[in-house]
């Protein structure tokens, strides 16, 4: 990336917040052709948008489930048998006749550790020798990033979409925290398209390189080998997102673009004045309904 004609790695030397900036261009939406999307799951905290495409998936893999697997139960009743991972539980909050949970970590590499597995022995397991046979949904606590560290390409292959939460956006201030998210975002970016992305409200924004950003965002893939995409001029949240806690305003994101080029001065203007007014409306309006909802005979205040 150039700045004003200089390298970015000289920039970053001397303008530490500069590199930050960099992350957010590789997760810039694209809209996916011929396929609409759908969410899947819970209304509220448990429900994913995904590409509206299960033609000739046999396997999902739903790593890190709590309390909650409504997503899980969704795609189970596609007639998709999903393989369940959650070494925090014992059991899945439901049964499916699809379901195979195992109580294990997942992990970036086995060492020797009991209960654990790793996210690449199970493509190996699960996957196809040929084409995109397996969908992804990974909600980890913040251990996303070493294991997207360690998979391969070909490994990342076998997947139609893949659905994450990133957390901990605000750790990247370390300089092996940076490079390790540079290279995991890279190496997506690389194998598949960004195509929706929902802040999750039950963490805060942060201050990334001088943009307004989500501390945990959740992003939906599509496999560039399987799908094709166009520029993309969405306003997220769209209307198949609903925030996590239902209580708050969900997140607004805008167009959630980013420039590669984007001078330090112009980042903390990032969201521009049409922007706020748009944000401004959108938490009034969820007031609204998040009010209406609690009394639905109370008065029409913010009308």
């Amino acid at each position: 990336m150039i700045i004003e004609g200089i390298h970015r790695s000289s920039v970053e030397r001397r303008l530490p917040g500069v590199r930050y900036i960099h992350l957010p261009t590789l997760l810039v939406p694209q809209q996916i052709v011929g396929h609409s999307k759908v969410r899947v799951g819970s209304r509220y905290d448990g429900g994913y948008v995904c590409v509206n495409d299960f033609e000739g998936i046999n396997t999902a893999l739903s790593l890190g489930i709590g309390y909650n697997d409504d997503w899980d139960v969704a795609i189970a009743e596609r007639g998709i048998v999903v393989h369940q991972f959650d070494h925090s539980i014992d059991e899945p909050p439901h049964v499916h006749q699809n379901f195979r949970f195992t109580k294990k970590k997942i992990v970036s590499r086995d060492d020797g550790t009991p209960n654990v597995e790793t996210l690449g022995r199970l493509v190996d397991e699960h996957g196809y020798k040929k084409g995109s046979s397996l969908v992804l949904k990974m909600d980890v606590e913040n251990d996303e990033w070493q294991i997207f560290a360690e998979m391969t390409a070909e490994h990342l292959a076998k997947f139609s979409q893949i659905i994450c939460g990133f957390h901990l956006f605000s750790s990247v201030v370390g300089d092996g925290a940076y490079q390790r998210a540079l290279h995991v975002l890279e190496k997506l970016d690389r194998g598949c398209g960004v195509v929706h992305v929902h802040g999750n409200n039950f963490a805060p924004w942060i201050n990334l390189g001088g943009v307004p950003f989500p501390e945990l965002l959740e992003v939906t893939y599509a496999n560039r080998l399987r799908y094709k995409f166009n520029t993309n001029q969405e306003v997220f949240p769209t209307v198949l997102d609903a925030p996590n806690d239902p209580r708050k305003p969900d997140m607004f994101l805008s167009r959630f673009h980013f420039h590669r080029a984007m001078r330090p001065e112009l980042a903390a203007n990032a969201f521009t004045y049409e922007d706020q007014q748009h944000r401004a409306r959108h938490d009034q309006r969820t007031t609204y309904e998040r009010l209406k909802a609690a009394d639905p005979n109370g008065p029409d205040a913010l009308r």
